[in-house]
């Protein structure tokens, strides 16, 4: 609780709140009728406000009290702070105390404590800050100086009425600061030292680069010498800095000599030890510089012996005797290099021989392998040019070659074939595995290969391979989406092998071999008829029980067929009758016959079953259309036409298209392409049924699509059916035309 309202207070709160209580009066002994004239003190005022009555005697009892009490807790309160007790334990109940505290002010010991706490306050500064006292090392005495006048200042500040207080920071703050300046001086001392030191050394480092650097430039005698006597003098230690001792200079060259071989250049240490800078090392910086010596060596022999292994590795890689021999001299030089960089040390001289002996064993069977390598690259150069003369009807250069074997014809196309994917795709070094890939992808690499392939008397066998990829992966996520249907990818893939079955179905055939060929086509025709992947599974699972048993299945045609009638003739009717009318034409009659055949495997021989298969196949077939499976064709927007009626009968008006598609292509005859189904065209068309109804034509050879909208395609519908009702009122006219004239022919000769 305060006294006399006065809010307690502890002399620490006190001076850390930058509070010292004034100093306490002191009053002298007067009467109450002093004659004294001057101004009274704050205290001397209290004294009088109780009343002069006290009288003198009173009054020096109670300053001859005061005074001893005053002295005591000074000394005691200053004695607490400098022990560091707690200032309300010192202050408890003594801030304020009654006629005492009315007549000398704030109590002397809790005045005393708060200068205790200024005072304990300077001397943890100057324990901070010399503690600290490397981060002030590179300041000099004049900047160090200003800091220190700076902190007295700032705690001066805090102390703006308070000149005994100011006064006892002061004394302390400049005793503290003559021994905070001291540690200073050392500390920057021994820093400007290791600063020169450092200086010193990035100057060596920089003259030894210098000297390394000119040596590999000296051309002639004269230059040589001229360099010899600038690294003599730095040795005789001339570089020398005033102030610096020899001493110290020469412990900084030996760090620099020292770190170049740490970090593997044996320049600094040849020089030294050319003008005889090792021979006054003592036993201890011998032994270290041994060690160092061996550990350069070790690292030395680590990129020699890396020489050796990359050298072998291209000369063994090498294709050309010339590439052998450019490897051997860039080995040579190396190896020079290496030798430049000796250490002198018998280790190191027996690693640098022992490599040099391994590469010159080596160079005899390099070259001869090489030379193999040429040797068989002309060759296949020779073969390849050979077998693409001869699929364009020139035998000539193939019989120059004498007999070929056909794995060199399989070779051959092989790398043709890699070739014109490379030109393709701009990837000059693509692999042989990566072009079945980018071929069985890319329906437009495939337009580029199959003209060579359909002439070519042998290939590469990447046909076969391509098949079985689709048949292998078929039902896969990558091949059928969520509803069953052939992705994008499958789609890419049967219109590349559907390219591949119309340029020669035979050679497809031989190629993939009978039983390969006809697992393809299931796949393929199933999901060309919109059959799910677990449906096409079935059947080839049914296939794979009848397959090369067909004796055991063989069909009975006598129960299906008349005396005067063929199987083709047959399959052509149902073909005819499945299709609504559709002729069968010549080139596709092999096809109709396989799917029925197809179908009669399934059934195991039974005519039913395939006929079921067979309408199964070509009557959902009247979505695909040139070999484009036609999804959503309710887009299109016809009305009455079925797609692959229009798009046979709308030829000429869709054909007007080709030519943005096609850039204006022309055909051998020199004319425009202005038909879907003109020969160049066949198996590159690409006909779908966009989102947004209508159709989008495009060609694999072309350089755009076109879009033809679904109110184009209605239109183009009326005409059709505009031309139909015109063809058939003209047919009607020409029956009643001929009829006509028959009944006059009839009047002429009188048969009426």
């Amino acid at each position: 609780m305060s006294q006399f309202g006065q809010p307690t207070r502890t002399a620490t709160s006190d001076a850390n709140a930058n509070f010292v209580s004034p100093p306490a009066v002191k009053s002298a002994g007067r009467t109450a009728t002093s004659t004294s004239i001057r101004v009274a003190s704050d205290t001397e005022q209290a004294a009088e406000s109780l009343g002069s009555s006290l009288g003198k005697a009173f009054h020096s009892v109670l300053k001859e009290k005061a005074t001893n009490i005053n002295a005591k807790r000074a000394m005691q309160g200053a004695t607490d702070q400098g022990n560091k007790l707690a200032m309300d334990d010192v202050t408890k109940d003594k801030g304020r105390s009654g006629w005492a505290e009315a007549i000398w002010g704030q109590d002397p010991e809790y005045r005393a404590a708060q200068q205790q706490a200024v005072t304990n306050n300077i001397t943890q500064m100057q324990l901070e800050q010399s503690a600290r006292m490397s981060e002030f090392a590179a300041e000099d005495r004049e900047t160090y100086s200003t800091r220190l006048q700076k902190q007295l200042e700032d705690q001066l500040s805090k102390f703006p009425n308070d000149p005994e207080t100011q006064q006892l920071i002061t004394q302390h703050w400049t005793k503290a600061g003559g021994l905070l300046s001291r540690q200073q001086a050392k500390e920057h001392y021994g820093h400007s030292l290791t600063q020169a030191r450092e200086t010193s050394k990035r100057e060596v480092a920089g003259v030894m680069d210098v000297f390394n650097q000119q040596s590999q430039g000296v051309t002639n005698q004269e230059g040589a010498e001229e360099i010899q006597g600038k690294v003599a003098d730095f040795f005789s230690m001339k570089g020398i800095k005033q102030g610096q001792s020899p001493q110290a200079y020469r412990s900084v060259i030996s760090e620099v000599i020292q770190d170049n071989l740490d970090a593997g250049n044996i320049g600094a240490y040849n020089m030294a030890k050319a003008n005889g800078w090792f021979d006054s090392y003592n036993a201890e910086e011998q032994q270290v510089l041994a060690k160092s010596i061996k550990k350069y060596d070790t690292a030395s022999k680590q990129r020699i012996n890396l020489t050796v292994a990359q050298t072998s590795a291209a000369m063994l890689d090498a294709n050309t005797t010339e590439e052998v021999e450019v490897l051997l001299n860039e080995s040579a030089q190396i190896f020079e290099d290496h030798a430049g960089r000796t250490s002198g040390s018998d280790a190191y001289k027996l690693s640098l021989v022992t490599a040099e002996n391994k590469i010159k064993k080596m160079a005899q069977p390099a070259l001869a392998a090489a030379l193999t390598k040429e040797v068989e690259a002309e060759r296949k150069e020779d073969v390849m040019s050979a077998v693409v003369l001869a699929s364009e009807g020139d035998s000539s250069e193939e019989f120059n070659l004498g007999p070929v074997k056909k794995a060199e014809v399989t070779a051959a196309w092989a790398e043709i074939e890699r070739q014109v994917v490379a030109n393709h795709t701009g990837e000059e070094d693509i692999s042989s595995g990566d072009v079945l890939k980018k071929v069985l992808g890319d329906p437009a690499i495939a337009a580029q290969l199959i003209p060579a392939w359909k002439r070519a008397e042998g290939s590469s066998g990447m046909l076969k391979g391509m098949v079985e990829a689709y048949t292998g992966g078929f039902n896969s996520p990558r091949m059928v989406d969520e509803d069953h249907q052939p992705t994008e990818m499958a789609q890419n893939i049967m219109s590349t092998l559907g390219q591949y079955e119309a340029a020669n179905r035979g050679k497809m055939i031989d190629e993939m071999g009978p039983d390969n060929f006809l697992q393809y086509n299931v796949i393929k025709n199933g999901q060309q008829a919109g059959k799910t992947s677990d449906m096409i599974q079935r059947e080839l699972t049914l296939l794979s029980e009848t397959q090369g048993n067909m004796d055991a299945y063989a069909p009975r045609w006598s129960d299906v067929i008349q005396d005067d009638e063929t199987p083709r003739d047959y399959v052509s009717s149902m073909y005819y009758k499945t299709t609504d009318g559709e002729s069968l034409t010549g080139e596709n009659i092999g096809n109709m016959m396989q799917i029925y055949k197809t179908g009669l495997l399934l059934g195991k021989g039974d005519h039913k079953t395939a006929e079921r298969y067979f309408k199964d196949i070509v009557g959902n077939k009247k979505t695909t259309v040139l070999g484009n499976v036609i999804h959503n064709a309710d887009g299109t927007g016809l009305k009455d036409y079925p797609l692959p009626l229009f798009i046979k009968e709308a030829d000429s008006l869709l054909g007007g298209y080709l030519p943005t598609v096609l850039g204006n292509t022309e055909n051998e005859q020199g004319e425009v392409i202005a038909s879907l189904y003109a020969p160049e065209l066949a198996g590159t068309l690409r006909i779908t049924v966009p989102p947004q109804g209508g159709l989008m034509i495009d060609s694999i050879r072309g350089i755009q699509a076109v879009h033809i909208p679904k109110e184009k395609v209605v239109e183009f519908e009326a005409v059709l059916q505009q031309k139909a009702e015109d063809d058939q009122l003209a047919k009607e006219i020409n029956l009643k035309s001929q009829k006509l004239e028959r009944a006059r022919i009839k009047l002429r000769h009188g048969r009426f």
